[in-house]
């Protein structure tokens, strides 16, 4: 499992404007992948994808934007 937005990699989710937890980000980064990415390591590494489930935790396009959804909705 990894943190996924369809249209777009970003560096750091925590660095974003809106990001929740952008006055106490953690030590460490959340980069969420895109589906160019995935699909250019699949190719690299002659993968296929098997499934893919979406969920969404947040109102925003990233996962520290927004207000959090809850339950997450598939």
């Amino acid at each position: 499992m990894l943190p996924f937005n369809d249209r777009s990699y970003v560096r750091n989710v925590y660095g974003l404007p809106g990001s929740s937890h952008a006055r106490d980000a953690p030590p460490y980064i959340i980069q969420p992948y895109s589906k160019a990415e995935v699909a250019k390591w699949a190719q690299e590494n002659n993968a296929t994808i098997e499934e893919q489930k979406y969920w969404q935790f947040r109102t925003g396009n990233h996962r520290t934007v927004g207000e959090q959804v809850k339950p997450p909705k598939k």
